[in-house]
């Protein structure tokens, strides 16, 4: 299926995410279990939900990782992957709705194949940054093995 793609005021292509969320919630998930290399990695515990506290509080942000080999990638569950593969073949080309970080984290989700870490506003947003600038974070990585909480 080809990703829905829509114009914005401004002339720029702009993926419909109404689409990309319907889509992603129509596929079953017995058939993505059949997709190995998806189903994989969520039974490597892959993916990573981040809960942050805020005021002597937890709130769930709805804002998950992939923690791969070599990159990590940031998830919006249906919605949005910060990895190469959504930008060229959802957003730019157009040759997919989907990608497979996004099924991921569906499976690891839905069958409690996910790891949850909690940060702090500030730790967030080192993790963010890192992510996003240097394709890996050091930060996340480091809450896993050790199991941080808050502070970074």
């Amino acid at each position: 299926m080809k990703a829905h793609v829509v114009l914005c005021s401004s002339g720029v292509r702009q993926v419909d995410y109404r689409a990309l969320r319907n889509y992603v919630e129509s596929v079953e998930i017995k058939e993505l279990r059949l997709k190995r290399s998806v189903y994989s990695q969520a039974v490597l515990k892959r993916y990573v939900k981040v809960i942050m506290e805020l005021g002597g509080s937890k709130v769930d942000l709805g804002l998950w990782f992939y923690v791969g080999e070599e990159r990590d990638h940031i998830i919006v569950p249906k919605s949005y992957c910060s990895c190469k593969y959504f930008t060229i073949n959802v957003v730019a080309d157009r040759k997919a709705i989907a990608c497979p970080h996004i099924f991921g984290q569906r499976i690891a989700e839905e069958e409690g194949l996910y790891r949850v870490i909690t940060v702090d506003l500030d730790c967030l947003k080192k993790i963010l940054a890192e992510a996003l600038s240097y394709g890996v974070s050091p930060t996340i990585r480091k809450h896993l093995v050790t199991q941080v909480r808050g502070n970074c």
